[in-house]
């Protein structure tokens, strides 16, 4: 690789690590803003909804916008606006201001997740799946450090807000970089780390550009991407939105202990996909999403029966890979130049996502937290359908296409 994509490589990693500190932080600072505003659950519900359908369509129109104006802008403008949300939560007295400020930030950062997972997946061509793990193990470590950055600043008696200066701060620089850095170079610099010039030699890395399938394939692949996005999402989400009060509630453990166990959750994402980066190359991306569907849905079975909340715990350890790798699949199955297709199949299921999980709280009043809890992994099962089914078509469309996937 280039020494201009080695810069923007790491600039994508330190962006996205930045990224899942604050988000991370986002979550823990909701205890803080229910006290602070005397706020009920619905309250904080309906700003993490607001905030979740705002990021979806700031999604949505990133996928359209890196076709038009190419992947440093987007990320230099995407950033700029993530961190401005930063200053305004600093700013805030009231709660409105608060609340407009997270969707300002939510905003921000659905338009910095598709580009710089976008542009990472473009900088590796080929070797998207592990650049991919790569970056998302960047996030994880930012995430893990989020929640201790606000305990910190509460125990030392500062206003929880202070957090997001020194992230304002880095975010603010980086876009400053993004801006100034030469894309024309690494467009030109992308062209000669291509194998060959000729035809055949291009249509080999799928991700070098567009897809060769058909449109009758196409739009299987985008209905089954569909699905595999809501699955994985809808876990990984569902979890951090229910597990605590799962906790409490089922098992009948304290709300200190509880996070704990959802601290465990969390760790193994940045131990997941480290082994993940290796095992990829070995398995191929769609054995590895099936393993991880089919995974997560036997711990949770044995987690209800043994009663034992750390095997949920440790569906972290296969939540962890899910996203990165439907990233990479639909980059190697759509083409890198598909930003706008894939931004579509991440607004749909991100929309379908948030209705689901509202849906788990109506099953927990009706039912009992247990079924409401339960009711997202039934749709792990759709995801390993889909994910097989994905893999059949992908299979049965690789003789004479540009289809490298195992």
């Amino acid at each position: 690789m280039s020494s201009i994509k080695n810069i923007f490589g790491k600039l994508n990693l330190l962006s996205f690590s930045i990224a899942g500190f604050v988000m991370a932080a986002r979550t823990s600072a909701f205890s803080s803003i229910q006290e602070e505003f005397s706020l009920n659950y619905t309250s904080i519900s309906f700003l993490v909804l607001v905030s979740g359908v705002i990021m979806q369509v700031s999604t949505f129109l990133t996928g359209y916008s890196l076709r038009r104006f190419g992947y440093r802008l987007n990320i230099a403008f995407s950033l700029l606006i993530f961190g401005s949300s930063f200053l305004l939560i600093f700013l805030s007295s009231g709660y409105p201001m608060v609340f407009a400020s997270f969707c300002i930030m939510l905003f921000g950062f659905g338009a910095v997740v598709l580009s710089l997972n976008m542009h990472t997946g473009v900088l590796a061509g080929k070797n998207n799946g592990p650049a991919l793990m790569k970056l998302h193990l960047g996030f994880s470590i930012g995430a893990l450090l989020g929640p201790k950055a606000i305990s910190f600043f509460i125990i030392n008696g500062m206003d929880w807000r202070f957090v997001y200066i020194p992230a304002a701060c880095l975010v603010f620089a980086l876009s400053v970089i993004y801006f100034i850095l030469p894309e024309k170079k690494i467009e030109q610099e992308d062209e000669k780390d291509l194998p060959g010039s000729g035809p055949q030699e291009k249509i080999k890395d799928t991700s070098a550009g567009f897809s060769t399938i058909d449109g009758k394939t196409l739009k299987k692949a985008v209905f089954l991407f569909v699905v595999i996005f809501i699955a994985g999402q809808l876990w990984e989400y569902g979890f951090g939105t229910w597990f605590v009060i799962f906790c409490r509630q089922h098992f009948s453990l304290t709300e200190i202990t509880s996070s704990t166990y959802l601290t465990i959750f969390w760790v193994c994402f940045p131990v997941s996909r480290i082994a993940a980066g290796y095992i990829v190359k070995k398995t191929g991306a769609v054995s590895l999403l099936v393993i991880s569907f089919l995974s997560i849905f036997l711990f949770v079975l044995a987690g209800f029966g043994f009663s034992a909340p750390l095997l949920f715990s440790l569906t972290g350890l296969f939540t962890a890979l899910i996203y990165p790798l439907t990233m990479t699949l639909m980059q190697q199955t759509l083409g890198r130049e598909r930003s706008d297709l894939i931004g579509i199949i991440s607004m749909a299921g991100g929309f379908i996502n948030y209705l689901l999980i509202a849906s788990a709280g109506s099953i927990a009043d009706i039912y009992g937290i247990a079924a409401g809890f339960g009711s997202t992994a039934l749709y792990l099962l759709a995801g390993a359908a889909a994910s097989v089914f994905l893999g059949l078509l992908i299979s049965g469309k690789k003789q004479g296409t540009a289809y490298e996937v195992k």
